[in-house]
């Protein structure tokens, strides 16, 4: 794809269909070459002031859905005043788009001396009746409120608690609310109700891989490594039942770890399940090298592990 080209040719039309600026987006975000990532940042720019300033020159034409995209496009790359540009666009032409105003509290609330213009949003869905909410919209207030609070800006827990109750009551299939749930009790250090809330989830009869590793890092930090192998298996079933390529890389990571700690706990130098077990744990190593966490501090941290392990066990790693 010629970028340049594209975005010339934007200039020249009178509206752009905001799917083909996502796709000229995902190409300058997706591209890793250093040769031509200082040329896509000036066409990224210069795309930006196209269609996305108050003076934009070109009309962007699309659904909200569109807009919600692009705008994860962009997050998802921690280009989040890029992604509040996009959605400030998408609610002049739609202001009262539920998924819109809550995508601007998730995106706007981490831009330092935004929160005024988040709680301008937030007023503006309160204003709009719950049985339009959609799970975002509950996910994402609870979110900004529980920032608020972090931040001292706001200090209402009881109106955090209400929305807590109506996403569990009207998202009953599903395991975004006891997530909400936990984090609000994380927010106010109360660990017990933290794990209660997540244990509800796991218990139930709703696909929980979120719940699941939340709950199994716990147990992990209480040196309770069984119980988070065995949530941590579950969480791999889940993963093919219910996508969620966010968390696929940190589910590994903890399997891993996890199983480590149990292989030498079992201290059974001579135990004919040790190869068995080794490959298990080599195994989901190799799986991670596939995810979003094999660039991290973390996974290098665990190549040194795996190499220390190799060598205690004597069970080589095939790579």
């Amino acid at each position: 794809m010629n970028i340049k080209k594209t975005i010339d040719q934007f200039e020249e039309a009178a509206t752009v269909p905001i799917a083909e600026i996502d796709e000229i987006v995902t190409s300058i975000l997706d591209n890793d070459d250093e040769e031509v990532k200082l040329e896509n940042k000036n066409e990224l720019k210069r795309l930006m002031a196209l269609c996305f300033t108050d003076d934009n020159r070109t009309k962007v034409s699309g659904a909200p859905s569109e807009y919600h995209n692009l705008a994860v496009t962009f997050g998802m790359h921690n280009k989040n005043g890029e992604a509040c540009a996009v959605i400030d666009r998408g609610l002049k032409n739609y202001p009262h788009d539920v998924d819109l105003l809550a995508d601007y509290l998730t995106y706007g609330s981490v831009i330092e001396g935004n929160f005024l213009k988040c709680n301008k949003y937030y007023s503006s869905l309160l204003n709009i009746p719950r049985e339009r909410w959609t799970w975002r919209a509950y996910d994402f207030s609870i979110d900004f409120l529980l920032l608020s609070l972090s931040h001292k800006v706001n200090s209402d827990y009881v109106e955090v608690e209400q929305l807590i109750n109506e996403y569990k009551l009207k998202f009953t299939a599903d395991e975004k609310p006891f997530i909400a749930e936990a984090k609000y009790y994380c927010e106010r250090g109360n660990r017990n109700k933290e794990e209660e809330a997540l244990k509800v989830a796991t218990t139930s009869n709703i696909v929980s891989p979120l719940c699941s590793l939340r709950l199994a890092k716990i147990y992990f930090e209480k040196a309770e490594y069984e119980k988070a192998d065995v949530l941590i298996e579950r969480c791999k079933e889940y993963l093919f039942r219910n996508s969620s390529p966010s968390i696929v890389g940190q589910v590994y990571l903890l399997s891993v770890t996890c199983k480590m700690v149990l292989f030498f706990r079992s201290n059974n130098a001579q135990n004919n399940n040790n190869k068995t077990q080794a490959d298990a744990i080599y195994s989901d190593y190799k799986a991670i090298m596939y995810t979003n966490v094999r660039n991290t501090r973390a996974y290098r941290n665990l190549s040194a592990l795996i190499e220390i392990f190799s060598n205690k066990t004597g069970i080589p790693f095939n790579d």
